[in-house]
């Protein structure tokens, strides 16, 4: 599993790094790992070349590597996403390569890149702009579920069929 996290939240992989060279090499040379990589904020270009290195060595990894991208609004800014990843996600199949979107909004996240999600989990939201596009893209009931969650439930869509589900987590086991 390789974590880009934007905002450098995250602390408890097994290797953490801002240089995505770096990160790169861990995803060629070892068989299995868990690595995140810090990018800060970048923009456009330095985004881009920052990811390319990564999103290549995933891309070449004889077995499988899940990719998340934690708040990929700031990563993949605008209607657009980077392309790298875009293409990535499109082809990722191929190439055994998953990847796995994080937004706090459902509208943070490109039209392009929610078209290779097979499914989405939506929290509870207070944003009109959100529900309002996930009625326009999946049904006013989804939309209807979305608003009525309690706690910490969520709706499951599944983004191929436009059908849905209200969900529970599940209880945590005893330690």
């Amino acid at each position: 599993m390789l974590y880009i996290d934007p905002t450098s939240t995250v602390k408890s992989m097994s290797y953490t790094d801002t240089d995505p060279k770096k990160i790169a090499e861990v995803i060629r040379r070892y068989p299995t790992f868990r690595a995140c990589l810090w990018v800060g904020h970048l923009k456009g270009e330095e985004m881009r070349e920052a990811i390319a290195p990564v999103i290549a060595e995933a891309e070449a990894k004889s077995q499988w590597v899940t990719v998340v991208i934690d708040e990929v609004g700031v990563v993949c800014p605008g209607r657009t996403g980077t392309d790298e990843i875009e293409r990535s996600a499109r082809m990722g199949r191929h190439n055994k390569t998953s990847f796995w979107f994080i937004s706090q909004r459902a509208t943070d996240v490109s039209q392009n890149l929610r078209a290779q999600c097979e499914r989405m989990f939506v929290y509870r939201t207070a944003s009109a702009r959100d529900v309002e596009n996930i009625r326009r893209e999946y049904g006013r009931d989804a939309a209807e579920a979305v608003t009525g969650l309690d706690g910490y439930e969520y709706v499951l869509i599944d983004t191929q069929k436009k059908a849905y589900a209200t969900r529970t987590p599940i209880e945590a086991p005893e330690l």
